[in-house]
């Protein structure tokens, strides 16, 4: 199988009548500011890949995997696993959509896009996300 592209975006839509994908906002960069702790940034985000068949006349079957990886040395997560179905279908689209990731810290953070198949996992693709906290000004004087 082949992967055509995976992006990491704020949101996508996909049109009832013609089944044509409008990716919006492709996600490079997250600035916030907040003055309290932060676990978890709450912010919505969809990865979007594009799978197809090696060759048209054959069907396949695979396993996305897409795991995060942090700037810190925390240990990656594995967000999800979905099955790849190009056994009933030459393309195949996967939308993974997330309501929050953790927070370690600035820096780059990594998702990774793998694919299993015959028990073997490949690395596809990998997206950064560059988060940043932004500086409070103190305006209570």
């Amino acid at each position: 199988m082949r992967h055509i592209f995976s992006i990491l975006c704020e949101s996508v839509s996909v049109d009832q009548q013609s089944n044509l994908v409008s990716i919006f906002n492709m996600l490079e960069q997250i600035v916030f500011s907040s003055s309290e702790n932060v676990d978890v940034l709450p912010i919505k985000m969809t990865i979007f890949s594009f799978w197809s068949r090696s060759d048209s006349d054959t069907p396949e079957n695979g396993l996305q995997r897409v795991s995060l990886h942090f700037p810190s040395d925390q240990p990656s997560t594995i967000l999800g696993e979905i099955a790849i179905d190009l056994a009933s279908h030459i393309r195949y689209r996967i939308f993974n959509t997330f309501l929050g990731i953790p927070y370690f810290g600035d820096g780059t953070y990594r998702f990774t896009i793998e694919v299993q198949q015959n028990e073997i996992w490949q690395t596809v693709a990998s997206l950064p996300l560059d988060v940043r906290r932004q500086k409070q000004l103190d305006v209570s004087a």
